[in-house]
């Protein structure tokens, strides 16, 4: 099975939480969906601009920080 990354959102909710449920936009939901159609969690890291590559079960607080 595939290890895959998603880009991380601007959309976040106000508390911490694991990544994939810390990014709220329509992009990253659509993205993780197909993600966890086809690959356990376990192998579904996320591109943190704060954390870097991140795995999406790692609890991380809400940040404000852009790619670039």
């Amino acid at each position: 099975m595939p290890n895959l990354i998603i880009g991380c959102g601007a959309r976040k909710r106000e508390t911490p939480c694991p990544a994939w449920l810390l990014y709220r936009g329509p992009l990253f939901r659509a993205a993780y969906t197909w993600c966890r159609s086809v690959t356990p969690l376990r192998r579904i890291f996320i591109l943190s601009a704060k954390h870097g590559r991140i795995p999406a079960t790692t609890v991380i607080a809400p940040y404000d920080v852009e790619m670039g």
